[in-house]
C-alpha cells in the first residue's frame, strides 16, 4: 500500500481540521459548501511555495469535491477557476512550467466565461511569468501586456504593479535597461495610489514587497554605470515611513517649511515616487556630498541584492558617489556575537536571563574569536580601500534586508589585527535622509546640570516578563522509543500522515547510534566507514563503541564523541543551523545528501527552502542529523516551553499599541499539515470576549447568547443577547455556561480525569442538566459537567507567548552605573530613578520634560515579530505596565529635547528587520527627537558595561565630580557624541592591553601623586593609600567611589589577567552610535 495519501484524502483531513478549528465558522458535516472552498484556498495560499506538493494535491482534491457537489451554481464555476489557477502556482513551485500553463490555460477559460476580469488579469499575468521561466521572454511580453491593460481597466493596483515590474524584469532580461527603467519606475508610482488607505503594518508588508523592484530598477541603473541614481532610489525606500515622520516633525517644529525646504522635500517624495526627472533627487544627494567632504567622513551604504548575490557597496566621499560590487552570499554578511566565542554572563537581556542556568560553563574569554570579524572587515572594507581615503570618519548604513544591521562595523578587524575604530571615527545611520535630518538639528554647545534623567536597575519583582516565541523549533521538542525503548531525543521536523508516521530529526546524531550501525571514524588520518559491533551504555556523552573498519577489518574502541555520521548519497537529514546549542537545537529540515563525506568530514548537502528555493553546500557531518520516520505511537510530545500563554484570534498583535487579556495554556500537539499547535486552556471562560456565544439558562433550557461586550478586567457581569428571545439583559460569569458545538474537541479541566482519560470530542449538545456528552480518547462517553470541559485548539505559533515563571535578576553594576554616571550628570542622588521609583508613568514623564541626557540602565529585551514592542525593562505590577515599549516611545505626545539618549541595556539596536530597516527601540528614540543615540546590538555584561559608561562620560564631558550644587550651571561637551564613543573605545582598548598600568596612574591621579613616588610602592601599599584617602572623602560624591574602586582593583592578585578579558570585542562592541 502506497504511504502517499490521495488529493481526495488530503483534502479531507484539511476540511476536517478547518471545521474542527472553526466550528462557528463552517458547517460541522454534510458537504463541503462555498465557504469551506474559500477556506481551502487559503490554506493552499500558505502552503504552496513552503509545500508544493502537499498543496498540489490539496487543490486536486478540491476540484474532485467540487464535481460532488450537484447544485450548478455561479460560485462552484468560480472556485473552480481558483483551484485550476492553484494546480498552475503548485506545478510552477514544483519546476513544471509547462502543465502549469495548461492549468492556468483552464483558469482563463472560465474565468472568460465568468466575465471575471481581475481573475482574468491575475490569469493572463501568471501565464506571462511561466513563458519567462521557460525563456521565452518576448512571449513572457505579450502576456504581460495583456495583463497589464486589464488590470488597469479594473484599478488593480496591486496587480498592476506586479505586470508592470514583470516587464522591467523581462526588459532588463533583454538587455534594454532604460526600457526596464520606466516599467519599474510606473510599477513603484502604484504605492502611492493605495499608500493613504494602509495602515502602518500594511505599509511596512507594502514596502516590503515592492524591494524586489526597487533592487531591480538599482541593477538597471548601475546597469548604466549610474551610481547616482541607483543610489538615490535604494535609498529613498530604505526607510520611507521613518522619513515621513522626522519631515513632519520637522516642519512641525519650525513652524512652517521654508520655499527651498519644501523643493527638496518634494523632490525627495518625487523620488520615492519614481517620478523624479532622469537624476533622482540631485539636492539630497549633493547635501550629502556636502556634508562628507565638510566633515572628511566617508558615507558607506550598503545594498545586497539577493537574486544576483551581490553586495552593492556606495561610497560617498570627497564630492563623488562611487559603488563596487561584490559577489557574496547572504550567509557571508550575517552576524552573531556567538562568532566571538564566547558570551559574557552578567547580563542585561531580559529574555536570556530564564536560561542563563543552562548556559554551557564560560571558556576563558580573553582570546576572542577574530575569524569571522576579519571576514567581515574584507568584504565590507577591504574591497572599498582606496575609496575611503583621506577620511576620518565613517558613517555606515548597513541593509537590513541582508541582516547586516547587527554587524558591529567597530570591531572589524584588517590584517594587522587592528579594529576599524582604531582607524577612524565610527557611527551608523539608518537612511542617508535621516543622516541628514540629524545633521540639521541645532547643535547643542551645552548640557543643563542636573536636568538629566538616569535610570537604573528598577525593582522587577512585581511582574513577570512575556515575549513571544521566537524559537518556533521549541515547540517541536519530543522523545522517539527506538528499537530497544531507549528514548532518545528529536525534533519534529514533519506532522503525522495518513498512515500515522511522523518525521523526526534525531539530537544528537549519535542517540540513534546501535549495534551493527554503520559510523565514520579516523583511521590513518582519513575517515572511513566502520560498523560499530559493541556499545557501551553508562555514560551517554562519553560512552565508548568498538567498531570494525570495514575495508580493513580491523577492530578499534573509539569514544561516540570522536564518530562522524555516516550517510549514503540521496539519505534525508537535517543541518544544525549555526548558533544552535544542545539546549537550543534549531535545524533546517528538509536536506538530502549529494555526495560522499571528503576528507574535511563533510558531505555536500542540497537543502531545500521556501520559495522553491535550493541551496547546495559541504556542510560538517557532526552538523548533520537523520531524519527518520517513525510510527506515531513512538513518539512522545515534549515541547521545550513552559508558562504559555495564547492570544485571542481577534487580537492584533502587530498593533503594538494594542493590548489583549491573555490566556494560560498547554501546548497539547505538535504542528499539524497547515503548521497549526494544539493548545489546551487551562479555563472555560479563558478567551471569552465580545461577540463570543455562551449558553445561558432561561426556564429550564439553555439558550444561546452572544456577549456584547467582554467581562471587564476584575468584573463578572456583562451585556448579552439572548439569541432565540431577540432580547438583552445583564448576567454575571457564574450564570453562563460554555458554548461546544458537536465535534468540538476539548479537555477535562486541570485536575480532572475520567478513568485516566482526558481528551476528548462532544458528541452531543448540552442537556437539562448542563451537561455535555463526551467521547474520550478510548472512545467510552461520559456525561460531563460543562465547566469542567476546557477548550482544545489549533494555533499558529504567532499566536504563543512565554511568561517567565520569575522576575528578572537584579542589576547591581547598573545601579552603581546610574549613581556614577547621575554623578557627573549634576543628577541629584534622589532623583535618580532606581528599584520601585523607576515606574513607567514616572520615567515617561521625566523624558518628555528633560533637556538633559536619558542614560536607561536595566534589562532590554528585543520583539523580532513586532519590533513595536521591544523594549527595556521597569518597575510595575504587569508587563503591560512595567516595560517601557519602542511603540510608547515614539508615541510620545513631547518630543525629546535630548541632545543623547544612552540604552544601556541588551539588543536595544535589534528589532524587527524589515525593508523599512530595524524596527525597535532605537529607531524610536530617534523619531521622539533624540540627537544621538547610543544602542546595544547583542547582550551585554553588566560590569564591563557599568566601566564603560563612566569611561565614555568623563570623556566626553571630562573628567571631574558634579554633585549640582556647585560650578558652572552647565556641562560643556569636549567633543561630539560620535568623536567621544570613538576616543572611549580606543582608550579602553589601551586600558586593558595593560590594565595594571592604567590603573596605577589613575591611582596616582586621584591621590595627588606624581608617577615616580608612586611607582615605589607596591599594589597592596598603594590599595591601602586609596583606602586611606577613601574613608577621609567618604561624602565626596563619586571621586570617594572612584578611590574605592581603584583601592579593590588594586588588591586583586592576578590583575593583567582579570582585566585583560574586557578587551574581547564581545563586550565592547555591541554598542553603536547613531549620530553624525
Amino acid at each position: 500500500m502506497s504511504s502517499t495519501p490521495s488529493a481526495v484524502e488530503v483534502f479531507d483531513d484539511v476540511l476536517a481540521a478547518l471545521r474542527s478549528d472553526n466550528p462557528e465558522l463552517l458547517p460541522q458535516e454534510g458537504p463541503p459548501t462555498e465557504n469551506d472552498f474559500k477556506a481551502i484556498d487559503s490554506v493552499f495560499v500558505s502552503l504552496y511555495e513552503t509545500q508544493p506538493q502537499v498543496a498540489f494535491l490539496l487543490a486536486m482534491g478540491a476540484l474532485e469535491r467540487l464535481d460532488d457537489v450537484s447544485d450548478d451554481l455561479g460560485w462552484k464555476l468560480r472556485m473552480r477557476a481558483e483551484f485550476l489557477t492553484d494546480l498552475g502556482m503548485a506545478s510552477s513551485a514544483l519546476g513544471q512550467p509547462r502543465r502549469a500553463i495548461e492549468y492556468y490555460e483552464q483558469s482563463l477559460e472560465i474565468r472568460k466565461e465568468t466575465q471575471d476580469r481581475r481573475g482574468e488579469g491575475a490569469t493572463l499575468n501568471n501565464l506571462g511569468s511561466c513563458y519567462a521561466e521557460l525563456g521565452e521572454p518576448r512571449r513572457a511580453i505579450e502576456y504581460y501586456e495583456q495583463s497589464l491593460e486589464i488590470r488597469k481597466e479594473t484599478q488593480d493596483r496591486r496587480g498592476e504593479g506586479q505586470t508592470l515590474m514583470n516587464l522591467g524584469n523581462r526588459y532588463l532580461e533583454l538587455g534594454e535597461p532604460r526600457r526596464a527603467i520606466a516599467y519599474y519606475e510606473q510599477s513603484l508610482q502604484q504605492i502611492d495610489k493605495v499608500w493613504d488607505d494602509l495602515t502602518d503594518r500594511q505599509r511596512a508588508t507594502f514596502l516590503q514587497e515592492q524591494m524586489r523592484t526597487v533592487k531591480n530598477l538599482e541593477r538597471a541603473y548601475l546597469g548604466l554605470n549610474d551610481a547616482d541614481n541607483a543610489l538615490c532610489i535604494v535609498d529613498a525606500w530604505r526607510a520611507r515611513s521613518l522619513l515621513a515622520i522626522l519631515s513632519q516633525a520637522e516642519g512641525e517644529e519650525a513652524g512652517e517649511v521654508e520655499e527651498e525646504d519644501a523643493a527638496v522635500q518634494q523632490a525627495w517624495w518625487q523620488c520615492c515616487m519614481g517620478s523624479a526627472p532622469e537624476i533622482r533627487d540631485p539636492d539630497q544627494l549633493a547635501r550629502t556630498k556636502v556634508l562628507a567632504r565638510e566633515s572628511q567622513t566617508a558615507v558607506v551604504f550598503y545594498s545586497y541584492n539577493s537574486f544576483m548575490k551581490a553586495l552593492n557597496v556606495y561610497v560617498v566621499h570627497d564630492g563623488q558617489c562611487v559603488c563596487k560590487s561584490i559577489e557574496v552570499s547572504r550567509d557571508d554578511l550575517s552576524w552573531d556575537d556567538q562568532h566571538l566565542s564566547w558570551r559574557p554572563r552578567g547580563l542585561r537581556s531580559a529574555i536570556e536571563d530564564v536560561d542563563s542556568a543552562q548556559a554551557p560553563a564560560a571558556i576563558d574569554p580573553s582570546h576572542a574569536d577574530l575569524t569571522h570579524l576579519k571576514r567581515l572587515h574584507s568584504i565590507c572594507i577591504g574591497s572599498i580601500e582606496d575609496l575611503i581615503q583621506g577620511a576620518s570618519k565613517l558613517v555606515f548604513v548597513a541593509d537590513p534586508a541582508a541582516s547586516m544591521s547587527c554587524i558591529p562595523f567597530a570591531a572589524l578587524v584588517d590584517d594587522s589585527d587592528q579594529y576599524l575604530i582604531q582607524r577612524f571615527t565610527i557611527s551608523v545611520a539608518p537612511c542617508l535622509g535621516a543622516l541628514l535630518h540629524l545633521a540639521r538639528r541645532p547643535e547643542r554647545s551645552s548640557i543643563p546640570l542636573g536636568e538629566s534623567v538616569v535610570v537604573g536597575n528598577p525593582r522587577y519583582e512585581g511582574w513577570r516578563l512575556e515575549h513571544p516565541l521566537v524559537e518556533k523549533s521549541r515547540l517541536d521538542r519530543g522523545v522517539v522509543l527506538l528499537d530497544d525503548s531507549e528514548e532518545t531525543k528529536c525534533l519534529i521536523t514533519a506532522p503525522c500522515d495518513d498512515m500515522g508516521e511522523c518525521e523526526v530529526a534525531l539530537l544528537p546524531w549519535h542517540d540513534g547510534i546501535r549495534e551493527d550501525s554503520m559510523v565514520r571514524i579516523k583511521h590513518e588520518e582519513m575517515w572511513v566507514q566502520a560498523r560499530v559491533l559493541t556499545l557501551s551504555k553508562p555514560d551517554r556523552r562519553k560512552r565508548i563503541c568498538t567498531a570494525v573498519v570495514e575495508h580493513k577489518g580491523e577492530e578499534k574502541n573509539v569514544l561516540v564523541d570522536d564518530c562522524a555520521p555516516h550517510f549514503v548519497v540521496g539519505a534525508a537529514v537535517a543541518v544544525i543551523l549555526e548558533g544552535s546549542s544542545m539546549w537550543t537545537r534549531s535545524v533546517e529540515g528538509n536536506a538530502t545528501i549529494c555526495s560522499d563525506m571528503d576528507e574535511d568530514g563533510a558531505y555536500e548537502v542540497e537543502v531545500t527552502m521556501a520559495e522553491k528555493k535550493k541551496l547546495k553546500g559541504r556542510v560538517e557531518a557532526k552538523h548533520l542529523v537523520p531524519r527518520i520516520r517513525v510510527a506515531a505511537s513512538q513518539l512522545v510530545y515534549r515541547p521545550n516551553v513552559s508558562n504559555v500563554l495564547v492570544v485571542p484570534d481577534s487580537f492584533d498583535r502587530y498593533d503594538a499599541g494594542a493590548t489583549a487579556r491573555l490566556a494560560e495554556c498547554i501546548v497539547s500537539a505538535p504542528f499539524d499539515a497547515s503548521g497549526k499547535y494544539e493548545v489546551t486552556l487551562q479555563r472555560w471562560n479563558d478567551l471569552l470576549d465580545k461577540g463570543d456565544t455562551v449558553r445561558v439558562l432561561h426556564g429550564s433550557k439553555w439558550f444561546h447568547g452572544r456577549l456584547l461586550s467582554s467581562f471587564p478586567e476584575g468584573q463578572d457581569v456583562c451585556d448579552l443577547h439572548v439569541e432565540e428571545l431577540g432580547e438583552e439583559r445583564k448576567i454575571s460569569l457564574e450564570e453562563c455556561m460554555p458554548y461546544f458545538v458537536v465535534g468540538e474537541t476539548v479537555a477535562l479541566g486541570a485536575g480532572r480525569e475520567h478513568d485516566g482519560q482526558q481528551n476528548g470530542t462532544v458528541c452531543a449538545d448540552l442537556d437539562d442538566e448542563g451537561r455535555y456528552e463526551v467521547e474520550m480518547a478510548d472512545t467510552t462517553r461520559h456525561r460531563i459537567p460543562a465547566k469542567d470541559l476546557v477548550r482544545r485548539m489549533r494555533v499558529g505559533s504567532s499566536r504563543l507567548l512565554t511568561r517567565h515563571s520569575h522576575p528578572l535578576n537584579s542589576l547591581c553594576h547598573a545601579e552603581e552605573e546610574a549613581h556614577t554616571v547621575a554623578g557627573i550628570l549634576g543628577v541629584n542622588k534622589e532623583d535618580v530613578l532606581t528599584g520601585e521609583q523607576a515606574t513607567l508613568t514616572e520615567v515617561l514623564g521625566r523624558m518628555a520634560a528633560s533637556t538633559g541626557v536619558i542614560h536607561l540602565a536595566t534589562h532590554g529585551f528585543v520583539d523580532p515579530q513586532v519590533g513595536g514592542r521591544s523594549g527595556i525593562a521597569l518597575c510595575g505590577s504587569s508587563h503591560d505596565e512595567a516595560v517601557l515599549t519602542a511603540h510608547a516611545v515614539a508615541s510620545m505626545e513631547e518630543k525629546l529635547q535630548s541632545p543623547l539618549v544612552v540604552l544601556s541595556a541588551c539588543d536595544t539596536g535589534r528589532g524587527e528587520e524589515v525593508a523599512e530597516g530595524v524596527l525597535g527601540l532605537a529607531r524610536a528614540f530617534t523619531i521622539a527627537g533624540a540627537d544621538a543615540v547610543i544602542m546595544s546590538l547583542w547582550e551585554v555584561d553588566d560590569d564591563a558595561t557599568r566601566r564603560i559608561m563612566k569611561l565614555f562620560y568623563e570623556t566626553w564631558l571630562g573628567f571631574g565630580d558634579n554633585d549640582g550644587d556647585q560650578g558652572e550651571p552647565v556641562l560643556q561637551p569636549q567633543m561630539s557624541v560620535v568623536e567621544a564613543w570613538t576616543q572611549t573605545i580606543r582608550s579602553w582598548l589601551d586600558i586593558q592591553a595593560d590594565p595594571e598600568h592604567h590603573i596605577r596612574m589613575r591611582a596616582y591621579k586621584l591621590l595627588g601623586m606624581e608617577a615616580s613616588e608612586g611607582e615605589k610602592l607596591t599594589k597592596q601599599e598603594l590599595a591601602r593609600e586609596c583606602y586611606r584617602r577613601y574613608n577621609r572623602q567618604k561624602d565626596s560624591g563619586s571621586l570617594a567611589k572612584e578611590l574605592r574602586e581603584m583601592a579593590r582593583d588594586l588588591q586583586q592578585r592576578d590583575l593583567s589577567h582579570e582585566k585583560s578579558k574586557y578587551h574581547n570585542p564581545v563586550f565592547w562592541a555591541a554598542f553603536s552610535v547613531v549620530a553624525v
